[in-house]
């Protein structure tokens, strides 16, 4: 019984994570993805259905506490996708009728503000008790994430040499993107990109995949992959831009690896926020 159940929660996970890369597909459907938008909503509904099917089999109530986190991560995950829509609010509100740069950064700050707060009200209970074991372990949290992030940098920084040496690419689209938001909005981009991403992306690719399951390493690969596949998809303009999955994925998988390690996600968010601060104000001297 207990391997039928295991079998089961394998099933749903699966299905679950291939839900999380659809809603990234779904939600910027760009230049290289000419996908049906009726294909998504076909291929979604039979994954959900599935899931609903391996639920109705399910009888310990450890297995169905389980899938009230994955479908909790799951709803959570769609919304952060389609978070961008919240940007309209302000718009709307306030009559706005042209976006420039500058107001497009300050709008993604709202949003991002937005997902923060939804997120924080779900999850202040466990986000309290894991402040503690962060706090509790303060040095041996921090020795342990500077390790990880430090050797995650070194081998992001080998690859992206390999791919912009080697294959000619240059920059990734997506920190390009940035870059030009820096150069016309540093001070709102320095909170954006080094304060509010760094909290809502690892609650949302760390903590809500963490809480989907038990194996560590299943964890770890999704947190990374997912989490790559973030900062590619939406500014995807060729697939030889996918290979800058490999530099975004070991940074993912060194956050992936610290919380991990250490059981709270205050150590991926205090590296996360080190690393986007550093590198955005290495940009703002810069350009």
């Amino acid at each position: 019984m207990k391997e039928k159940e295991n079998n089961l929660k394998n099933y749903i996970e699966i299905s679950t994570f291939i839900l999380f890369i659809f809603a990234l597909l779904y939600s910027n459907n760009n230049d290289i993805f000419h996908i049906p938008q009726f294909i998504f909503i076909i291929i979604s509904v039979i994954l959900i259905g599935i899931i609903v099917v391996f639920i109705r089999k399910v009888s310990d109530e450890y297995t169905i506490n389980y899938i009230k986190k994955t479908l909790k991560a799951l709803l959570i995950f769609v919304f952060f996708c389609f978070s961008g829509l919240l940007e309209y609010i302000p718009v709307k509100l306030l009559n706005i009728s042209y976006v420039d740069e500058y107001l497009r950064v300050i709008l993604g700050c709202f949003s991002e503000l937005i997902v923060l707060i939804v997120l924080f009200i779900i999850y202040r209970k466990e986000l309290k008790k894991e402040f503690y074991i962060f706090k509790n372990k303060l040095d041996e949290n921090l020795n342990t994430g500077l390790i990880y992030w430090l050797l995650g940098l070194a081998i992001m920084f080998i690859s992206n040499a390999i791919i912009i040496f080697v294959f000619k690419l240059g920059q990734a689209n997506n920190q390009q993107a940035v870059n030009q938001f820096i150069k016309t909005a540093p001070i709102w981009m320095l909170i954006e990109a080094g304060v509010l991403a760094p909290i809502v992306e690892e609650i949302i690719f760390r903590k809500s995949i963490k809480d989907m399951t038990t194996n560590k390493k299943v964890f770890i690969f999704f947190s990374s992959l997912i989490f790559g596949l973030m900062h590619i998809i939406p500014s995807a303009k060729a697939l030889t831009d996918f290979l800058f999955l490999l530099p975004y994925g070991i940074l993912g998988f060194s956050f992936a690896k610290m919380y991990s390690k250490t059981d709270t996600v205050f150590t991926s968010i205090s590296f996360h926020m080190i690393h986007n601060i550093i590198l955005t104000l290495l940009s703002i001297a810069i350009l």
